[in-house]
């Protein structure tokens, strides 16, 4: 006999539910309210379904250990609230349903029911999931100031669909029609701008992404065949590409390592192709949306962003790097000499000088990436999925790309600048956004103050004491 158990906090709820699972199936019911008496539950009798409210769960990892143990071989579905980094959180912690707490009873057992009468892993059954969490990306992306939060869940929930070690999600630039890298996963140490291409040519992904029909390299000699500079540890990879209508959107690479075993299935090629194409009008609305209205987040001078957008990115970013464990950094850039050039050449020359410095900037980073004017002749650059070594190559870079060639050259000018550099990592050098501010701004100044045209990192974060953050 199958045993299903409800651990739900409210009454009305665990008594609708619990008396429909008794009326229509042939199975023991045990309804509790808290995790203790689920937990005890489980380790003396076993389940084949876990329905827990959010609420209740304290240790996920004990919930996961006993559904999915010899006793038990289950579905653990949770309950709770109705956003996509909730539902993404649950399922990365192990759970295989997520339900939005708003979902009336009745519709919670339409999906307990067509999860129970089906074998393991149907295809309704991963179809429905994605659909949930599709339908909450479609809210968040209603607004514009979630645009890179929309960007962050769009590839985090993919990776989770496809269970996927690396990842991209590339879109076409709305003005150039070239197509970028927005988000990426799996590497948090790039050496250059194009990782996330996954050693494949843009040529090729354009090709790709220009027809509807995913692309699915599932061995390791397939997929060598086919990249310009393959990466040895991918076993397989799946290019899908993101249409709105017939106007192509962008697209998303996932792939497999030789390190972990298995690949993608049928079923989940079918799903993502299907999450895919319905993401196709979502994101097309809100490109349009961010190219009409970017001029609010972007500075007036330089093109780059602007102090008001990077309170709000900057914030979101440590918030996803504590939820995920990923590592973020930031570098401070202020230019050594920009003043000389104000005082030799007039404060116009010197701003198309700061214009030129964050055009070069913008261009030699990811677009992952963010380029913010800090204030005056100050930059500021965060680089999510991106730990200390990986901001120190982009900083090179960066500097690089400053102090090597002459500005204002079509102004009949041979003009040369240099800056000072700060790096700051989180959770290394500080854990808000305003301890890895200072931390990155302090760096900085070290080198301003000494050497100029260098490169420093900040010192680690002193340890906590007394539980606070």
């Amino acid at each position: 006999m199958k045993v299903f158990l409800l651990a739900l906090p409210d009454p009305e709820q665990r008594s609708r539910i619990g008396s429909t699972l008794l009326e229509e199936t042939n199975c023991a019911v045990e309804t509790v309210e808290d995790e203790g008496a689920a937990l005890r539950w489980m380790q003396t009798h076993g389940v084949d379904l876990a329905l827990a409210h959010a609420s209740v769960i304290r240790d996920p990892r004990l919930w996961v250990q006993l559904i999915k143990s010899d006793r038990s071989t289950g579905y653990w579905i949770v309950i709770g609230p109705g956003r996509v980094e909730a539902a993404v959180d649950w399922m990365r912690m192990g759970a295989d349903y997520y339900i939005d707490e708003t979902t009336p009873a009745d519709e919670v057992i339409r999906i307990l029911r067509s999860i129970w009468q089906t074998p393991p892993r149907p295809w309704v059954y991963t179809t429905r999931t994605e659909q949930t969490l599709l339908q909450v990306i479609r809210e968040i992306s209603r607004s514009l100031d979630d645009f890179e939060k929309l960007l962050n869940l769009v590839i985090d929930v993919a990776m989770e669909i496809g269970q996927a070690d690396y990842g991209s999600l590339l879109l076409y630039h709305p003005q150039t029609a070239r197509l970028e890298i927005a988000q990426q996963r799996g590497h948090s140490g790039p050496v250059d701008v194009t990782w996330g291409l996954l050693g494949l040519n843009p040529a090729t992904l354009d090709e790709w992404f220009q027809t509807d029909t995913p692309v699915f390299l599932a061995t390791p000699n397939a997929y060598q065949e086919k990249a310009e500079a393959p990466r040895p540890e991918i076993r397989s990879l799946l290019a899908l590409p993101i249409h709105a209508g017939n106007r192509p959107v962008g697209g998303l690479l996932l792939a497999k390592t030789l390190q972990v075993p298995g690949n993608f299935t049928q079923n989940t090629v079918q799903v993502l192709q299907t999450f895919a194409s319905d993401l196709g009008p979502v994101l097309r609305n809100a490109l349009l949306q961010v190219q009409t209205q970017e001029l609010n987040f972007k500075d007036d001078l330089t093109d780059a962003y602007n102090r008001r957008y990077f309170e709000h990115f900057l914030q979101e970013e440590i918030r996803r790097s504590e939820r995920f464990g990923a590592r973020l950094s930031i570098i401070f850039v202020d230019l050594d000499n920009l003043r000389t050039v104000n005082e030799k050449y007039g404060h116009m020359m010197g701003s198309k000088a700061l214009q030129e410095v964050a055009h070069r900037m913008i261009l030699a980073v990811r677009g992952s990436d963010r380029v913010v004017r800090y204030g005056g002749d100050e930059f500021c650059v965060i680089l999510p999925e991106t730990d200390t070594p990986g901001a120190l190559q982009v900083a090179e870079r960066l500097r690089s790309e400053i102090a090597s060639r002459p500005f204002l050259t079509g102004d009949g000018l041979d003009v040369y600048l240099t800056a000072s550099f700060g790096v700051a990592t989180y959770p290394t050098h500080g854990l808000t956004k305003e301890e890895l501010v200072q931390a990155a701004d302090r760096a900085m100044y070290e080198v301003k103050s000494t050497t100029k045209n260098g490169i420093r990192v900040a010192s680690p974060f002193p340890a906590r004491t007394g539980g606070s953050r």
